[in-house]
């Protein structure tokens, strides 16, 4: 795909996950994550998955970063609702920081924030509460979702 666009494709040697901050850190250490998430972040377009907290792989993300009992009280509290590049936001748009925010090896939501057209794709109206949260982080310059997914966001 990347030779098609005329783009230059490159790895992320690392898990998208981590079940801890301090593993987050060491991960973050190393030259070729650090490198890779650099270049990611200079992209000029971007296109990112949407999800809803608690449906399809928004619910596994939780899962997988293993949060303490104390750590998913205080993640709930921040009242997550939609996600992109395994980073959540609040009903409001707000990006939730830690504990989850600590488990994720990517790019931030800030450098998100700075790549010049960023397009959100999701479809089914299930994710709408999901959709529209992102939308509100302002992070997204385009969105790209089905016909009922549609309808669901302008109900709301």
């Amino acid at each position: 795909m990347a030779r098609k666009l005329g783009a230059r494709p490159e790895r992320l040697y690392a898990p998208a996950l981590v079940e801890s901050a301090a593993a987050q850190r060491a991960f973050l250490e190393q030259s070729v994550i650090r490198e890779a998430i650099a270049s990611a972040a200079e992209v000029q377009v971007a296109f990112v998955g949407i999800g809803c907290y608690g449906l399809y792989s928004s619910r596994h993300l939780v899962n997988g970063m293993r949060l303490s009992a104390d750590e998913l009280d205080q993640f709930l509290a921040a009242d997550p609702v939609g996600d992109v590049c395994g980073r959540f936001v609040s009903r409001n748009g707000k990006p939730l920081g830690p504990p989850a925010a600590d488990r994720v090896i990517g790019v931030t939501f800030d450098q998100l924030l700075h790549i010049p057209e960023v397009v959100g794709v999701a479809a089914g109206q299930e994710k709408a509460d999901g959709v529209a949260a992102v939308l509100r982080s302002g992070v997204l310059k385009t969105l790209v979702i089905d016909a009922t997914l549609a309808r669901a966001i302008l109900a709301m």
